[in-house]
């Protein structure tokens, strides 16, 4: 037997694998984290890429918007924020002058408690989260040229100058987190955000994991981010454990696509064969709930092939303590009779925001059997949105061998929303 480790919530669990049916254990590549976190963010701002340092581009004045990720995200933003604050003060913007937006998206807003132990600078400037649904707080910026309405917090869109404070990863439609992101969505009201994740854009030819060229997703949000004043961004590559890498500060476009070089070195990784079970851990925080965690099991599905073969298994472990996290991401599956229903409902209506993640959730389910491991979640809610459940993933394994037959291969991804499998 194989001892196996994957992240649960801040803890971990094992379990074990039979030699003879592991494929193998995928992580990221080993990264040399920075031994200083404070002095490599430091080293970025003194050093920006494609543009002068901070200081020189902002003045007494000028009204600052810093837009920061949310509990979602392990951004350091409690290292980064307060060097950026006294970088701005040096300059000479007023402290009344900086606002803090938090770019939930339609996330659930942040607690003043979340927000002072994740950003510690309560006591300095203005923190807000963005209110997607609150039309005062939204100011209208016109169309991009697909026609989609630009609806953006009004803190932002008045800024004479605007900061995104991200982290670089994978994701499912703009190719990596980060940057334009957190402006185009974070920071967007819900029209903005439902336009953005119809079909046109998520089924598109080109919108893909890790990939920017020709990604009509990703242009989508750098028009949007565009009628803002996005003058300056500072983004992070993490490892697999949320350690500091590597910081990227600078012109928003260059900084960005120089980390997003450094992300696909380490999250890429090649896979020798698709797996007749896959076993795939998430990790805090984005194991919170089911609608972040099941990005690992989309993830591993619409990479360049799917990492499980056709009628597999997936094995998902995730604690889930605030449940499945989003409304219209449940009801849609609940109320589906099928997953090839909530499929054709996707593509016959659209979307509500939330119902995009339901939607590549049923996309996976119309070919594999997900079982949820370890989850606050009720079993019954979790049977009616078509996943099976265990308490256990050795439980969960005696299943899906069952069904696989005991011969069957086992692949292992800790940390599924890093690791983007790439078979062949």
């Amino acid at each position: 037997m194989v001892k196996v480790t994957l992240p649960f919530g801040k803890s971990r669990i094992q379990f074990d694998v039979p030699k003879e049916n592991l494929i193998g254990i995928i992580e990221p590549s080993h990264a040399q984290v920075a031994q200083n976190p404070t002095a490599e963010i430091r080293r970025a701002l003194d050093n920006p890429i494609g543009d002068e340092e901070l200081k020189k581009l902002v003045g007494s004045g000028k009204k600052i918007a810093i837009i920061v990720t949310d509990y979602t995200r392990a951004c350091p933003e409690n290292i980064i924020l307060p060097i950026l604050i006294d970088d701005l003060r040096a300059a000479g913007v007023d402290l009344k002058n900086i606002v803090v937006v938090v770019g939930t998206g339609v996330h659930r807003p942040m607690t003043e408690e979340e927000m002072q132990e994740k950003f510690g600078v309560l006591n300095r400037v203005q923190v807000l989260n963005n209110e997607p649904f609150n039309e005062e707080k939204l100011v209208y910026l016109g169309k991009t040229s697909t026609g989609g309405p630009i609806h953006i917090n009004s803190e932002v869109a008045s800024a004479d100058f605007v900061i995104a404070v991200g982290v670089v990863e994978p994701h499912q439609y703009a190719g990596f987190s980060g940057g334009r992101k957190l402006v185009a969505v974070g920071a967007a009201g819900i029209h903005t955000i439902t336009h953005v994740h119809q079909p046109k854009f998520i089924d598109a030819r080109g919108t893909r994991l890790c990939g920017l060229e020709g990604n009509p997703f990703h242009q989508e949000l750098v028009e949007i981010a565009g009628k803002t004043n996005l003058k300056f961004a500072v983004n992070v590559v993490l490892d697999a454990g949320h350690k500091l890498v590597r910081c990227f500060a600078g012109d928003p476009t260059a900084s960005f696509e120089e980390a997003t070089k450094l992300a696909c070195e380490l999250y890429v990784q090649k896979v020798p064969e698709r797996a007749d079970i896959l076993v795939l851990g998430v990790g805090h925080p984005k194991d919170v709930d089911l609608y972040q965690s099941s990005r690992g099991f989309t993830y591993a599905y619409f990479a360049s092939k799917p990492a499980v073969k056709e009628g597999g298994i997936i094995i998902l472990a995730t604690p889930c303590p605030e449940g499945t996290g989003n409304a219209a991401f449940e009801n849609l599956l609940r109320r589906s009779h099928t997953p090839s229903e909530a499929v054709k409902k996707g593509k016959e209506i659209g979307f509500e925001a939330g119902e995009q993640r339901a939607y590549m959730v049923a996309k996976v389910l119309e070919h594999a059997k997900v079982i949820v491991v370890g989850s606050g979640i009720p079993p019954k809610v979790l049977q009616e949105m078509f996943f099976d459940s265990a308490k256990t993933v050795d439980e969960a394994l005696a299943k899906a061998f069952k069904i696989a037959g005991k011969n069957a291969k086992v692949l292992v991804i800790p940390h599924s929303l890093l690791t983007i499998p790439m078979v062949g």
